[in-house]
């Protein structure tokens, strides 16, 4: 049954004239009202639901409320002590259970370890997806989101796509504290093991080297007489802070079933540059137009990175940007850049001023395109992150 509850028909089918005695109970102790039709606490005569079958079966309907949390009814029938009526095959009570349970939410975070050098965090607004466990069928989830790059004096160097986002890109992130101290280990013990599985990687911990696998999950294992939790890795660490916190990754739809049970499928992911985010600034005065310079002077430097390729009338081929000097203003207000050898412009129109100069590898924008298939969802909350660092640079100023 759904969390938003349900209005539901009771049959109960027996001879002309048997009478009986029905109950519902929840999970929480509560009786059903049959007066009220709601739950209600202690049980009260209004909660016995007297009834003598006519016809063959008697029907009567009840309203099960909504829920936030997992919840369980019993309908309880019995014979009416008062007459003679009895149960077949001599049973005391017929009692039936139903299970009304919570939506599930399966949300998908943009995530970034780079938060100044996007124009909001997170970069893009996460994207929540409400399954019914009521039903069986899963849900597709399609959605596309445009990341842009701050305009801050700190961040506005643009952003790289280095590659296309893969099935790896996705992970689920799960975290536990480290119990006692490792030197040299491939073993360490934890406080939890709540979703955490062998094919994991632990991406975060005190003096952590690489990004171990998970081999090995072992829970209650008796050592000294307590019960630990141990983890094997795919290689020895020194993890100097007990109680520290470990991050781990289950990386791709397949390892993310293996850790939870959440089975993805169909991800298809795309990352593209629209051309409102080609970056082209104009040349203003100031100095480095005439002469031999390697400083050129703009009317703005957002989305220009460090290494980013140059282009316009009268520049030699080949030069790059070797530093970016955004103004206190930030990245959108006028600004300098250094370029990688010196130029003279002393031959161009005006030196040079009002000229359009266009920036390559970096932009200000990168627009994403995401869609998969939910197959089983659980009963659980569950967060799907995509690493954005993974396929996207973020420019630097020098």
């Amino acid at each position: 049954m759904p969390k938003k509850g349900q209005a539901r028909n009771v049959s109960i089918q027996g001879e002309q004239g048997a009478s009986f005695i029905l109950q519902i109970v929840d999970s929480a102790g509560k009786f059903y009202d049959f007066v009220n039709n709601s739950f209600v606490t202690g049980h009260v005569p209004r909660c016995n639901l007297k009834g003598t079958i006519s016809g063959g079966v008697f029907t009567k309907k009840i309203q099960f409320p909504a829920v936030g949390a997992n919840t369980t009814y019993n309908l309880i029938l019995v014979a009416d002590p008062s007459t003679d009526t009895t149960i077949s095959s001599n049973r005391q009570n017929i009692n039936k259970g139903i299970t009304q349970v919570a939506d599930t939410i399966i949300t998908l975070a943009y995530n970034t370890a780079n938060t100044a050098n996007y124009s909001a965090s997170p970069p893009a607004a996460n994207v929540a997806t409400t399954l019914s466990n009521a039903v069986s069928k899963g849900s597709f989830v399609s959605t596309t989101a445009t990341l842009t790059n701050a305009t801050t004096q700190a961040g506005g160097f643009g952003l790289k796509l280095d590659r296309q986002p893969v099935d790896s890109d996705f992970v689920f992130i799960s975290t536990t504290t480290l119990d006692t101290t490792t030197s040299s280990s491939k073993t360490l013990f934890v406080d939890t093991i709540t979703d955490i599985s062998a094919g994991m990687f632990l991406v975060s911990g005190p003096n952590l080297s690489g990004a171990p696998q998970v081999l090995k999950v072992e829970d209650n294992l008796i050592i000294d007489g307590t019960a630990r939790k141990r983890l094997t890795l795919s290689s020895a660490q020194t993890l100097n802070s007990d109680g520290a916190t470990l991050t781990f990754h289950a990386r791709g739809s397949k390892d993310i079933a293996l850790a939870i049970g959440l089975s993805l499928s169909e991800i298809i992911s795309s990352a593209s540059i629209p051309k409102t985010a080609i970056v082209e600034h104009k040349i203003v005065a100031g100095g480095a137009t005439t002469g031999s310079d390697a400083t050129l002077h703009l009317d703005a430097t957002s989305g220009i990175g460090k290494t980013a390729s140059i282009k316009f009338t009268g520049l030699s081929s080949g030069v790059t940007v070797s530093s970016v000097s955004a103004n206190a203003g930030g990245s959108g207000s006028a600004g300098t850049i250094e370029m990688s050898s010196a130029q003279n412009l002393s031959d161009a129109d005006n030196d040079g001023v009002g000229f359009l100069a266009q920036f390559g590898d970096f932009f200000k924008e990168v627009n994403l395109s995401v869609s998969f298939a939910i197959e089983k969802p659980g009963t659980t909350d569950r967060t799907i992150t995509l690493l954005l660092d993974n396929f996207i640079t973020p420019g630097a100023a020098s």
